[in-house]
């Protein structure tokens, strides 16, 4: 079980690898990208909290989230 574990993480990053080779070679302009400051990344999770309630969807709290992905 382990050996098949091992060969599927290769392949996945085999692929990854493959991928970030193919993107280096496209002509995208990266520097139409532009970074999100501090409020608007609090007005994003603030609106996607929001539409969690208005679609009464469970509601998990940003920093639990957060504090369990940190954790894995």
């Amino acid at each position: 079980m382990l050996a098949v574990l091992a060969v599927i993480t290769a392949l996945a990053w085999a692929y990854t690898i493959y991928l970030g080779c193919q993107m280096e070679s496209m002509d995208m302009a990266m520097s139409q990208m532009q970074v999100w400051t501090l409020v608007e990344y609090l007005l994003m999770f603030v609106s996607v909290n929001r539409r969690r309630c208005e679609q009464e969807r469970p509601y998990v709290p940003t920093g639990i989230f957060l504090a369990g992905y940190l954790t894995v």
